[in-house]
């Protein structure tokens, strides 16, 4: 246990197989009864430093075997004056010692153990040794092949004196395992004592109670506290007998055992006063032993008390064994009173264990603790001496306790170094060293720093730097510098050998650039290029592996250039074809305009995307289609497969590299560029030599084209259609200059052509003024374009007037590239579609690819929402496409910006910011102006009146009203369905919300109508002033009426959509009579609109004489009884006055009155043609006055949606009717016959679709009518006696399907769609 093993008996198997030296927790050992064994020898050898130290004996030696108790052995000695502790006085020849002590019969076999669980279990081998020295048979048996000791009653061994009466035999008890059973049993029989043995049993413990209860015989050690005070004593047997007892016959006595004091190893350094004082105690003698063991006892076993007791009694001897105090022992010095460590002993009052840092030195007969020296160090305490520093490793100060590891960067290359060498040293640049070794893991040399390097050899650069020309230089973007000084390339990286720290990303073909070594590209590719950017002499890139050019590459060009060829052939054929039409077929426009849209797109995406990983940089290819080009610029970083598409469509932007045009004719990067852009003219050369070839052919065959001359607007729509095609691709190719990439070493160089410097020089300088004077093409055409766009529509004017003259029809089908496309009317788009891909090509030009991809993004969601609200594409369906296309581009471009690789984190946050403060912005603005409409609308509502009324009764007065309403000021906004109602679901909230005054246009059946009934409830319910104009024929809602409204009106169950249920109708009916009641009279004029505006605004105003001219040039004739005829034709005057000013003549027209006769100035007379106005007498009158006029030409204008022509049953009814006998009716049919063979304008304010710039337009066309001088006045239509079958065909025919005939040179004609549409 001294030496940390376990508590094993002497020879254990764990001393002998090493298993000591773990940690000590006990330090001396007295009393030791195991001696100095021959074992321990070598078990100590074992233990090293740790194995323990002898101390002496305490000067008495320890016996065991067997001792009678002092009750036996005062009984004999009382009694026979023979003494029991003698063996003689136990031979049973001559004496009795039963007679003094216990019989065996008088223990409980109960408190016995059997002798086959005991000493045969323990002691297997104690029979035969017994046989062997005794030769007694009868004291053994064999069982099953085995001696064993024959036990009476399995309990007790009788010895052969007492064998025949075992009831006489004294016992002798033992404990455990049958202690001291072996030599006990041998004994009996050598000197024929009457003796049994046995063991007691262990639990409970019967060993020390049967000792004392019966005072015989027991096996018992001395010195021990069990039995003291039964004052035990040792039988003597003969002398001990070295000899017998080898053989293990033991016949004599056992000899004593000396005692000896043990001290663990190296105690007397950590505990030398303890080690001083265990090695003096001696001279004790066995009787003071004794007496201190009873007085243990005696004391109730307290050591502390008994110890304490003796210490008292023997001052004198224990005082011999103290040690001096300044005496220090090894590891030891002198400390004063204060602790402190002293090297003067006549100040010192002890000795310390000398601490880390410091050893014992020798100092007389003393020792003093001293510092370790530089170079040294001492990590224990107690040591006697210090130890050098290893290699790698100094002490700079005195007393160090351990030497200090050379850090990162410096090295000790010597033992006892004070300080470490600098990697680096005079370089300045030391912290830019370390020192470091290579290691294997999992296969692979991984450099780690280390602290402690003994050799220079440890120096070099940190990681991230390299060494190049003594000095580490940092590492940049794409290199690998892992500590070990040298530089690697990763892969997509390259440098030059002689300048390793210049390193290029090799953009596109990454693959061309493998890593590894500075200067290494990928077979076949030129190591002197910048980033292996191009192949050497003889080979061509596939997939960024330069290969060997061959046959296919030859004939690749070959079949390229033969198909360009043939396309721009079919392409002039297919326009030429389409020429010679007056219309294309819609399925074939609507197959070309999605190819056309397809290009696009691939052109915008190609152009944009950056380069895919292991294809390289897909190069600016090529409108949708088109705009993949386009895209393919915004470097990022595209998986397959849509990567390889990407590559595939490089074709459409002029790659001549995609048809390995370095096998026929090697080019430089300037060539290259020039080649590229002019690709262009090369396709307009190849247009012209197909249009001259053709044209040429023709007249050697004589065709149909040979007298038409060179017809260059043939050879102008190709080559238009082939730019328009194009046009992306020849802008993005000519930026591509302008288009660079930055390498981590901050250089720049052209994106398109990996090996040109972008610094304004040498080839970049070349390329640079290439690519401006070719932009002038894209300019130019586009200019050419919005100048074409502006001619177009004069062009078409001038068709409209003049009629179709052949130069003007072949401008505008020579120029039809720009507009076939679109629908008539949106031709504009073709240049907004021109300037959108402009715009697309200019965004990889912005700075970070965040700026990239929104700019991107804005346009194209400004194209997304134009197409959306405009339509502009000729077939609906291509709309659709369109808009399908630009989203799909969205949706890649904005998935694409997810891998985008060099995204710029500062201007990603300026762009986040600007958009969220325009939220922002737009989210307060929106609040504010929620907040100030609301309050505006509650002073001022952007309508002062709303006109509720009945389209069929009361359309044509509701324009009235609002034509007369604003012109007496823009602060009389009045709101008519049909100029201001664009989304039906708001039509309430115009009136409860956006009105000042709520007008009922009271026409008859106005009650019945559920919209009208369901403004009224909404103008209610919001408290709207209300005012009822009322008709001479409405009647007020009575009760019957209300109480039946839901049976009158079913429908009116529609108004609950709008929360409006029958209740609310019902008392909205009741309503009506109490709000303010304007009367309308039955017969409409100019003073009676007066009058009612006068009312509604509380204004007045002068009235307007167009209506009391005496002498008027020009007259509208309307049936005046017919309220919404009448109306028509005031409506007609207010908008036809201000297109009459001015002209010689009809500028001053007015409605004719009722008792007026035509004045004899009429030159024209514009008839309203309403239902029943040809039965009307004063009507029919005026008609009759006008054709008797020679010079005054008429203009029917139908007034109604259900009117219709005059029929033969119609003039037939008209006849018969006796309002009309006072006239000539047959020349009054004549005249109506007449009237009609004029085409008929419709002019009906009534109608829904009549805005009023529907109502203005057709005005406008009245007024070119009658100031055209085509009229023929209705007195000479009559005179010319037409036919009545001709004049009803005419009616019939030309009133409903006939084009307008051509307009005067001084009025503008509107809607050139028909033109338009004929000519495209």
């Amino acid at each position: 246990m001294l030496a940390g093993c376990q508590n094993e008996g002497p020879g254990s198997a764990a001393i002998v197989a090493g298993s000591c030296g773990g940690t000590r927790f006990n330090h001396f050992s007295f009393e030791s009864w195991q001696g100095y064994e021959s074992y321990l020898v070598d078990a100590f050898k074992i233990f090293g430093n740790k194995a323990p130290r002898l101390l002496g004996d305490l000067g008495y030696k320890g016996s065991e075997g067997m001792f009678i108790l002092e009750g036996s052995l005062q009984r004999a000695l009382n009694m026979s004056g023979l003494g029991l502790d003698f063996y003689r006085n136990w031979n049973a020849d001559w004496f009795s010692p039963s007679t003094y002590t216990a019989k065996i019969t008088d223990i409980d076999l109960s408190r016995l153990q059997t002798c086959a669980d005991s000493v045969m279990k323990t002691y297997p081998e104690i029979a035969e040794t017994y046989l062997a020295a005794t030769g007694d048979s009868g004291g053994v048996k064999t069982v099953n092949g085995k001696v064993v000791l024959d036990c009476w009653q399995d309990k007790w061994w009788v010895a052969p004196a007492c064998r025949s009466t075992p009831g006489s035999c004294t016992p002798c008890t033992t404990a455990q395992a049958g202690w001291g059973l072996i030599p006990m049993v041998q004994q009996a029989t050598f000197h024929n004592m009457p003796v049994a043995f046995a063991t007691a049993i262990i639990e409970p413990d019967q060993y020390i109670p049967l000792g004392r209860e019966y005072q015989s015989l027991t096996y018992w050690w001395w010195p021990d506290t069990m039995f003291t005070l039964d004052n035990p004593v040792l039988v003597q047997f003969p002398a001990f007998n070295a000899a017998e007892h080898a053989v293990e016959n033991y016949r004599t006595m056992k000899d004593n055992t000396r005692l000896t004091n043990w001290a663990a190893g190296g105690i007397e350094v950590a505990a030398d006063k303890a080690a001083h004082l265990a090695e003096k105690i001696n001279a004790i003698y066995s009787a003071e032993i004794t007496v201190m063991l009873k007085r243990y006892v005696q004391l109730g076993n307290d050591p502390w008390e008994s110890a304490c007791e003796w210490l008292k009694g023997n001052d004198n001897l224990w005082q011999s064994w103290m040690p001096n105090e300044t005496a220090c022992t090894s590891g030891k010095g002198l400390v004063d009173s204060n602790g402190d460590f002293i090297t003067d002993r006549a100040r010192a009052v002890g000795c310390e264990t000398c601490p880390v840092g410091h050893y014992s030195k020798e100092q007389g007969a003393t020792r003093v603790c001293t510092p370790c020296t530089k170079g040294n160090y001492q990590s224990l305490p107690g040591e006697d001496v210090c130890l050098p520093c290893e290699r790698g490793k100094v002490a700079g100060q005195d007393g160090m306790r351990a030497c200090t590891a050379c850090p990162l960067g410096e090295y000790a290359e010597g033992t006892g170094m004070i300080n470490c060498s600098i990697c680096g040293n005079g370089t300045g640049q030391e912290d830019k060293w370390t020192t470091s070794e290579p290691v294997m893991s999992q296969g692979k040399e991984t450099w780690i720093q280390v602290q402690g390097a003994d050799n220079i050899s440890y120096c070099g650069c940190v990681a991230g730097t390299y060494l190049w020309n003594g000095r580490c230089e940092e590492c940049i973007e794409g290199s690998i510098c892992e500590g070990s000084s040298k530089l690697l390339l990763a892969p997509g990286y390259y440098s030059r050998a002689t300048e390793p720290g210049e390193v290029y990303y090799c953009f596109g073909e990454r693959v061309r650039c493998p890593g590894g070594e500075p200067g290494t590209c990928a077979f076949g590719r030129d190591t002197s290029t910048i980033a292996c950017s191009a192949c050497e002499i003889g080979l061509h890139s596939r997939d960024g592996i330069c290969v060997q050019c061959g046959g296919g590459d030859y004939a690749l060009v070959t079949i390229v250039g033969i198909l360009g060829c043939i396309m721009i052939a079919v392409l002039y054929v297919v326009l030429m074809n389409e020429g010679q039409k007056s219309k294309q077929p819609g399925s074939l426009l609507i197959a070309a305009l999605g190819m056309g849209q397809m290009v696009t797109i691939v052109q915008s995406l190609d152009a944009g995307m950056a380069d895919p990983p292991g294809r390289g940089g897909v190069k600016t290819i090529g409108e949708k289609m088109r705009q993949l080009t386009v895209v393919q610029q915004f470097k990022i970083d595209w998986g397959e497969p849509f990567a390889s598409i990407l590559v595939a469509l490089e074709v459409m932007a002029f790659d001549l590299d995609m048809i390995s045009i370095g096998c026929v004719a090697p080019m430089e990067p300037v060539m290259k560029f020039a080649t590229r852009t002019l690709m262009v003219l090369l396709l307009f050369a190849v247009a012209s030599v197909v249009h001259f070839g053709y044209l040429a052919w023709q007249r050697s065959r004589g065709g149909a084209q040979a007298g038409k001359g060179f017809q260059i607007s043939l050879l102008l729509r190709t080559a238009g259609t082939l730019f328009m095609v194009f046009f992306i691709s020849l802008c993005s190719s000519l930026l591509a200059p302008f288009r660079r990439n930055q390498h981590p070493n901050g250089r720049w160089t052209v994106q398109a052509y990996h090996g040109v410097y972008c610094n304004g020089e040498g080839e970049h300088l070349s390329m640079s003024i290439i690519g401006g004077l070719a932009c002038l093409l894209p300019l130019g055409f586009l200019a050419i374009c919005v100048w074409v766009a502006r001619l177009k529509d004069l062009k078409i004017l001038k068709l409209k007037i003049h009629g179709l003259q052949t130069a003007d029809v072949k401008f505008l089908r020579a120029c039809s590239f720009l507009f076939m496309r679109f629908r008539p009317g949106a031709e504009a788009f073709s240049v907004l579609f021109l300037v959108r891909n402009a715009l697309v090509v200019l965004c990889p030009l912005f700075p970070g690819a965040s700026a990239k991809v929104v700019s991107m993004n804005l346009i194209l969601y400004g194209s997304l929402v134009m197409v959306a609200y405009s339509k502009p594409w000729r077939a609906m369906v291509c709309n659709f496409l369109d808009m399908m296309l630009v989203t799909g581009m969205l949706v890649i471009l904005d998935m694409g910006s997810l891998f985008v690789e060099d995204n710029d984190g500062g201007t990603t946050m300026v762009i986040c910011l600007i958009f969220s403060a325009l939220m922002l912005l737009s989210i307060i603005a929106s609040v504010f102006y929620g907040i100030a409409k609301h309050f505006i609308q509650k002073y001022r509502k952007p309508f002062k009146f709303f006109l509720c009324h009945q389209k069929i009764a009361a359309g044509s007065m509701a324009r009235l009203l609002k034509i007369e309403l604003q012109k007496r000021g823009s602060k009389y906004s009045t709101f008519v369905d049909c100029d201001d109602l664009n989304d039906l679901t708001r039509l309430f909230s115009y009136v409860g919300q956006d009105t000042e005054t709520f007008v009922i246009m009271g026409s008859p059946d106005i009650m019945t109508r559920k919209w009208c009934v369901g403004e009224m409830c909404t103008a209610r319910s919001h408290k709207v002033n209300t005012v009822l104009l009322m008709w001479p024929d409405f009647v007020k809602p009575d009760k019957a009426f209300i109480e039946n409204y839901e049976s009158i009106v079913p429908d009116i169950v529609e108004l609950a959509n709008y929360n409006i249920g029958l209740q609310e109708v019902q008392d909205t009916m009741a309503w009506i009579s109490t709000v303010e009641t304007i009367d309308v009279p039955g017969l409409i004029s100019g003073e009676a609109i007066e009058h009612i505006c006068g009312q509604m605004t509380g204004t007045t105003r002068s009235r307007s004489i167009a209506d009391t001219r005496e002498a008027p040039d020009c007259i509208i004739l309307s049936d005046l009884d017919n309220m919404e005829a009448a109306a028509t034709a005031y409506v007609l005057l207010a908008l036809i006055v201000p297109k009459l000013v001015g002209g010689q003549k009809n500028n001053m027209p007015a409605v004719l009155q009722k008792d007026r006769s035509v004045p004899d100035t009429v030159c024209s007379a514009l008839v309203i043609c309403s239902d029943g106005c040809f039965k009307q007498f004063q009507f029919g009158d005026w008609l009759m006055q006008v054709a008797k006029l020679p010079g005054c030409c008429v203009l029917p204008i139908i007034a109604e949606d259900g009117f219709r022509f005059p029929s033969p049953s119609y003039y037939e009814e008209i006849s018969g009717m006796p309002q009309l006998e006072m006239l000539d009716l047959p020349i009054y049919i004549r005249a109506i016959k007449a009237v009609f063979q004029e085409i008929a304008v419709v002019f009906s304010p009534q109608n829904y679709s009549s805005t009023q710039e529907d109502l203005d337009l057709r005005a406008k066309q009245v007024a070119w009518r009658i100031s055209s001088g085509a009229l023929k006045s209705l007195y000479q239509k009559i005179m010319a006696k037409d036919d009545d079958e001709a004049g009803d065909a005419a009616v019939a025919g030309d009133g409903e399907k006939k084009a307008l005939e051509d307009a005067p040179s001084n009025l503008v004609m509107p809607t050139p769609e028909q033109v338009l549409e004929e000519m495209f």
